[in-house]
């Protein structure tokens, strides 16, 4: 078979898309084992839609632990930008590496890093965190044809940049026989839900005339006006994946149903590794997903909230129920009597009793040790104790020294998390820098912080190019950058 540019590749597609669906199919049974979004739903406050069987007929009352754990974890681990060093390999090398690690750092604020990473570590906290890097025309122009719809609405994603943005793990399919991450994975494939209109007008992709929609959404409803007409409009949506083959070394991108590359190109990359990063706190040494942050305390969560609810319960039967003799009682007297209303006068059959409280027997006060006896083993499995959420925290001898211990003891648990959380941006750092040696075809101005002020001052007196230099920043070009030999951290 001829392989042009129009070639026909459905035989090909069609494998790959098998590869694919077997790929989220692990992925969809991994969220169903783990239940990652079963504990999304819990911090959204959808727990009756994720409710477990063994509480049906329970009358709830939540405690979303869900959400105050998830509002510590993250500012626990990652509070502010980090600062990335940039360590030279020899005298030679200092002031280009100073330049990049400026550079780098003007980056990682210009791209907005720092929220990427968080909504990275909401994601890993209840499945896997994913970060994206790379230069928006690698893979062909990203620039929208004047009138036409962009495939890139973002401003993170201008044409001819480099960009660092979040993506879902629900969009993400990965080589399932890999267990190291994407370390040893021999591919990872990125799905993009784009508007058919969208992907037909970008430059960025070929052979897309005949290009099917998999999915539309109809809009409808009243005209502008509001008279005449009801508006009415269709948005076809295509799937796509994009495919980065490492045995290739090519990326693809394909759709279900199309019986031709929308595009096929080598690795574009001169970066280690895949363009993506990926972030998990719990790694497992033969599987390829692990369980999340939550679901190891999550059977305590519900056996609190099990107890809690009888406990309400109980309390509610006090003053609501009444014994009365059969006939001592109108309607219109039953009504005064349910409803409370001072003052009311109940009048009842002469010669009946009185109406009694119906007396119910304390709860076992049993329920209230059990109670915290759940609540210290769900601490002692998640880490985190109600000191450090700023929640009331009962001690045995109310000091502050048995507050600070459990602080302290919360900040030794989190050391691990943090320090993967560190790896993480390192490892993007490491990418962004690969991406700057690679397409910074333009000069860069950056400015420098107080920091790196007296290091600015020094060069515009003593460099010998101290034309590019001025009080409050400098140019860096790839030529400053293209030989380092350095160490980053």
């Amino acid at each position: 078979m001829a392989k042009g540019k129009n070639a026909n590749y459905q035989g090909e597609i069609i494998k790959r898309l098998s590869k694919i669906k077997h790929s989220e199919k692990i992925r969809d049974d991994a969220d169903k084992r783990y239940g990652y979004t079963r504990a999304i739903k819990m911090y959204n406050g959808e727990y009756k839609d994720v409710m477990p069987s063994w509480l049906s007929g329970i009358d709830l009352i939540p405690i979303n632990e869900v959400y105050a754990y998830v509002k510590t974890f993250i500012p626990s681990v990652y509070s502010r930008d980090p600062y990335i060093a940039v360590n030279p390999k020899g005298v030679k090398y200092v002031i280009g590496s100073k330049m990049l690690e400026m550079g780098v750092n003007a980056y990682w604020r210009e791209l907005r890093i720092k929220r990427q990473i968080r909504r990275a570590i909401f994601d890993a906290i209840f499945a896997e965190g994913w970060i994206k890097t790379g230069f928006n025309s690698a893979l062909g122009s990203m620039k929208k044809p004047e009138g036409e719809m962009s495939i890139a609405p973002s401003e993170h994603m201008r044409d001819k940049e480099i960009f660092a943005h979040r993506v879902s793990w629900k969009n993400i399919a990965r080589d399932t026989d890999a267990s190291d991450g994407i370390h040893d994975a021999r591919f990872v494939a990125h799905q993009i839900i784009l508007p058919l209109e969208a992907v037909q007008a970008s430059e960025m992709y070929e052979n897309t005339e005949d290009l099917q929609p998999n999915y539309s959404i109809e809009i409808a409803g009243p005209s502008l006006s509001g008279a005449g007409p009801a508006y009415k409009s269709e948005m076809k949506y295509v799937v796509l994946y994009e495919e980065w083959d490492a045995d290739e070394e090519c990326v693809y991108t394909y759709s279900e149903g199309a019986d031709k590359y929308l595009m096929k190109k080598p690795w574009p990359y001169e970066m280690d590794g895949y363009p993506f990063e990926l972030l998990r706190f719990n790694d497992t040494t033969d599987e390829a997903y692990g369980p999340n942050l939550i679901g190891p305390w999550e059977p305590q969560l519900w056996e609190k909230i099990k107890i809690r609810a009888m406990e309400l319960d109980h309390i509610k039967r006090f003053g609501r129920q009444y014994l009365a003799e059969k006939g001592s009682l109108s309607k219109m007297e039953k009504d005064k009597l349910i409803k409370g209303i001072t003052g009311s006068i109940i009048e009842k059959e002469q010669g009946k009793p009185d109406p009694t409280v119906l007396q119910y027997p304390p709860i076992q006060t049993d329920i209230y040790g059990v109670e915290g006896r759940i609540d210290l083993d769900k601490d002692n499995i998640s880490g985190q104790p109600n000191a450090v959420r700023s929640a009331p925290q009962k001690t045995q001898s109310r000091t502050l020294g048995e507050v600070d211990r459990l602080i302290s003891a919360f900040q030794a648990r989190q050391n691990d998390p943090q320090a993967i959380v560190e790896d993480f941006s390192e490892e993007i750092s490491k990418k962004l820098i690969s991406l700057m040696m690679q397409y910074l075809d333009k000069p860069m101005y950056v400015r420098a912080t107080n920091v790196d002020q007296p290091w600015l001052e020094s060069q515009m007196n003593d460099n010998p190019d101290s034309d590019k230099f001025d009080e409050k920043g400098f140019l860096l070009s790839r030529k400053d950058i293209k030989d380092l030999d350095f160490d980053v951290e």
